[in-house]
């Protein structure tokens, strides 16, 4: 027997969703206009989505073009100057999906969205036009930049030699707390103090190994953003005794402490400059999150629990680091086709936390704007066709999220007042977000100058280029303030992208931009203040230098092309005084017409001598003008830019 039919007003999930909605992916409430479109101030746009299923009764719901259901109230807000076109963006130049060898010269791959595939389109296009330089060919190009493993070294299960009193452990939580603000929220209120409290006066105390390795993983973690002393010492021990107390259990006894300490594995590997490894980590810290349930629905009887609230919080915060990973490294991400049951009814959990007074708060914020990072990197970095369209459907998605939590951003310098590094966490992200869509239409209309560039795809590569620039102004500004930790290892990521965006534009504007030029610098001094604890923010630095040198390079290059120009300019009249002189039987009228086509032909006019190289170049004293009298029979239009006679 076949359950009831439940009815329409009592169901949770909508039947159809609306157009703006179903095409960037997003959960509809199902009525017209839905909260999503009045939150963006388009509800008068709000239909309802055609679909390939047709409804109970054989009838198709009724559906308009998505470019009426954008043209109207929604042009209020980032795009309104933009033109909505059905043309496929052209995807040349573009970045490539790319195998890279590690130190053990093993292939691993990277996707077209990832930071090391857009700087080897960088370098090509560098290329192309001013030849081989450092910056496009060095012994770096095809490899992936990672720091040795020192486990060969390690006695297997050697404790900590450094021994720490309980206020130099809560120092380096404090750090802690600060290096995963706005990523990572995994541990229950008071639940670190009393860890470590309990880890000073008995460290063999614990129920599991992964309960241990957590603990020590706090203090790796902490101690790698505090010193480079710091880093190097308590951080390497603790570290190395955390992964081998993890791996000591063979995975064989899942639990909610075993996915927090691959979690935080994984982002002291990203700290570490391995990559790779954390990629690894937190595949790991899925498979086990899974087999916990914590991606289910199901799994979450009572949220007013504080049990249930901490794995909610823990299933949230291994989402963002792996979708941070993945979309940094191009890669699909492991958590891409589980996130869906539970993100219908985040929004619900999320209500149900904050009457018990446990805010997600940027935690929430952080989960939304990745999920519109990710499902960009899905649609516009897999070969597919990339539309106007499309692009502006995600930037509406990203407005809409700038209006649900634009409080806990950093919005342009003028207001920044940066409270704690989830702040700078949350605006850079968001910012990257907009470089991310708008890439595609950067190269083409930077590689084209300027030429068969429509108005709609001006504006969305300013959009790219000024997104970049807030993400470095809200580090520079963060940075002043002694927010930055000594090793950022997101942030580092972004600012490398956001220079690499600067220098392009740099390297392809002939005029000199101070306020261009002055940001570039910015994000070289932030890269170069996070070297100093960390190999992938120096080899970072360094390719912004080098960078840098190519620009100067392609500056005097096109100096000399417009030097070389004048100076052919000047020849081309030089020989028609000599042609004159040469040829005094030559009638006035004929002298006249030759002396006219020739400047009109080299673009000078009437102020040619003046313009071009100045009097110097000329002997004026000895310079015939005799055969030049009749141009006083003449008069100059300056509408025209012509002689008429």
């Amino acid at each position: 027997m076949g359950r009831t039919r439940v009815s329409d007003s009592e169901r949770k999930r909508a039947l159809v969703a609306c157009t703006v909605c179903r095409a960037s992916k997003r959960k509809c409430s199902g009525s017209i206009p839905c909260v999503l479109c009045m939150q963006r101030g388009a509800a008068a746009s709000c239909v309802v989505a055609n679909t390939s299923r047709k409804s109970r009764n054989g009838r198709s719901a009724p559906v308009r073009d998505p470019i009426t259901a954008l043209n109207s109230q929604s042009s209020q807000c980032l795009l309104q100057t933009v033109a909505i076109e059905h043309t496929t963006i052209s995807r040349e130049p573009v970045a490539e999906p790319r195998m890279l060898r590690t130190l053990r010269g093993e292939q691993v791959y990277v996707g077209q969205a990832a930071s090391i595939s857009f700087l080897q389109l960088v370098r090509e296009i560098v290329y192309r036009h001013i030849g081989p330089s450092q910056f496009s060919h060095n012994d770096q190009t095809e490899s992936m930049l990672e720091t040795q493993s020192s486990n060969a070294t390690t006695p297997l299960f050697s404790p900590p030699e450094v021994h720490l009193d309980l206020k130099q452990l809560l120092c380096f939580s404090e750090f802690f707390e600060s290096a995963v603000d706005g990523l990572l929220d995994i541990f229950a209120p008071l639940e670190i103090k009393g860890l470590l409290s309990e880890s000073s006066v008995n460290p063999s105390h614990y129920r599991n190994a992964y309960k241990r390795a957590t603990v020590d993983l706090i203090i790796a973690i902490g101690a790698q953003c505090h010193s480079p002393s710091s880093a190097v010492g308590e951080g390497h021990q603790y570290s190395k005794h955390a992964q081998q107390l993890a791996l000591s259990e063979v995975l064989e006894d899942p639990n909610v402490d075993l996915v927090r300490s691959f979690l935080l594995m994984a982002f002291y590997m990203l700290g570490c400059c391995r990559r790779n490894a954390a990629f690894m980590y937190i595949g790991i810290a899925v498979r086990a999150a899974v087999t916990l349930g914590l991606h289910s629905r199901k799994s979450y009887a009572d949220m007013s629990l504080p049990r249930y609230q901490l794995r909610l919080r823990i299933w949230l915060s291994l989402c963002i680091l792996d979708m941070t990973i993945s979309a940094i490294l191009g890669r699909p991400a492991a958590t891409s086709a589980l996130r869906a049951e539970l993100e219908a009814d985040l929004e619900d959990l999320a209500a149900d936390m904050n009457k018990s007074e446990m805010n997600l708060g940027s935690l929430v914020a952080s989960y939304m704007i990745l999920t519109v990072i990710i499902n960009i990197v899905d649609d516009f970095y897999r070969q597919k066709p990339i539309t106007e369209v499309s692009i502006n459907i995600y930037l509406l998605d990203i407005e809409a999220w700038k209006v649900n939590y634009g409080s806990a951003i950093m919005e342009t310098p003028a207001s920044i007042s940066p409270s704690s590094v989830g702040s700078v966490h949350l605006s850079c992200l968001h910012h990257f977000a907009i470089t991310l869509v708008t890439r595609p239409i950067l190269i083409p209309v930077l590689t084209r100058q300027n030429s068969d560039t429509g108005k709609s795809e001006s504006v969305i590569a300013q959009l790219c280029i000024d997104a970049a620039t807030s993400l470095v102004k809200v580090c520079a500004v963060a940075h002043k303030r002694d927010l930055f930790l000594g090793n950022m290892c997101i942030l580092k990521a972004l600012v490398l992208i956001a220079g690499l965006i600067l220098g392009l534009q740099r390297f392809f504007r002939h005029q000199i931009d101070d306020a261009v030029d002055l940001v570039y610098s910015d994000a070289s001094r932030i890269l170069q203040f996070l070297a100093a604890q960390s190999p992938q923010a120096a080899h970072y630095f360094e390719i912004l230098s080098l960078l840098s040198t190519a620009i100067a390079r392609q500056h005097e290059i096109s100096a000399s092309k417009e030097k070389s120009k004048s100076v052919s300019r000047v020849d081309s009249v030089l020989s028609l005084h000599r042609a004159i002189d040469e040829n005094p039987t030559v009638s006035t009228d004929t002298q006249c017409q030759f002396q006219f086509d020739t400047i009109a032909k080299s673009e000078l006019a009437g102020t040619l001598f003046a313009e071009s190289v100045g009097e110097e170049l000329y002997d004026w004293d000895h310079f015939d003008i005799t055969q030049w009298d009749d141009f006083q029979q003449l008069s100059y239009n300056p509408d025209l830019n012509i002689l008429d006679e």
